[in-house]
């Protein structure tokens, strides 16, 4: 699979949940041989385990992996969205194993795209401002309409939900953990899950992290030059010897978050475009 994706042309190869630690070192050698980076989505093999390994990028703020929950509840772990609840009520940052791990995600330079977004609207499923998002408009329709259908929390209950969202802060504790200790961090969306609205929803991941503690330069870092340092790109950063790929606004995002939506035109490749 690994030398059809690279005969094929692929920038990146991505590893799945699912995968066990064989496979995923597995692909993750054939991958560097062929000279192509890995991602992973990984959590029947450790972030610890992956980092090890060479992985280049994990996405997503949580690995959800029972190893790092305290060893009496991890027998009762059911993998799953609702297991995701159990999961966070469960752990303690300051285990060794949570530790250990964010000090290989440090040694091992591996970036970590948190997608708070995503997680934002599972826990909030039920609620207007995603079901019923004023901004819909901006998202195509067969996409929105596609949604509904395709939400994996739709069957929560209230309770499920009032549940999920108290743990709403140990997430965000656990993104800020890993910022705090010097884990590269970009910003993305894991578009096109449910409610999540292209381009849009790029802004609200940036104030999520905010939320996450992170601070305004940091976050404006994350969406810029850490992608360049992450993807070792010639990307992110507005000097001399860089592709000049700009966002041209109107208010300043260092005073607001808010700010990164008021578009007065964008540069790709040379050409200017207006919203």
């Amino acid at each position: 699979m690994i030398a059809w994706q690279a005969h094929s042309g692929v920038d990146l190869i991505k590893v799945y949940d699912d995968l066990p630690p064989a496979l995923v070192r597995a692909a993750i050698d054939e991958a560097h041989q062929r000279g192509l980076r890995v991602i992973g989505h990984v959590q029947a093999t450790t972030w610890t385990e992956a980092a090890r390994m060479g992985i280049d990028f994990i996405t997503h703020a949580a690995s959800w992996s029972a190893d790092y929950l305290l060893p009496a509840a991890r027998a009762a772990y059911r993998p799953g969205m609702l297991g995701r609840i159990y999961w966070l009520e469960h752990l303690d940052l300051n285990s060794p194993a949570v530790q250990e791990m964010v000090t290989a995600l440090v040694d091992r330079h591996v970036s970590v795209d948190p997608t708070l977004i995503a997680f934002r609207t599972k826990f909030w499923g039920d609620d207007p401002r995603y079901t019923d998002n004023p901004r819909r408009a901006d998202a195509p329709p067969k996409l929105w309409a596609g949604f509904a259908r395709r939400s994996n929390t739709a069957g929560w209950t209230s309770a499920q939900y009032r549940d999920a969202r108290a743990q709403w802060p140990k997430l965000l504790a656990l993104v800020k953990l890993m910022y705090d200790r010097g884990v590269l961090l970009t910003a993305g969306t894991d578009t096109p899950f449910p409610w999540i609205i292209p381009g849009v929803s790029f802004h609200e991941e940036l104030r999520l992290l905010a939320e996450a503690g992170i601070p305004i330069p940091a976050v404006l870092r994350m969406a810029t030059i850490n992608a360049g340092l992450a993807l070792k790109q010639n990307i992110g950063s507005v000097e001399p010897g860089r592709e000049a790929d700009l966002v041209i606004l109107t208010a300043n995002p260092l005073l607001s978050l808010q700010n990164t939506e008021r578009i007065e035109f964008v540069i790709k490749a040379g050409q200017l475009y207006r919203p």
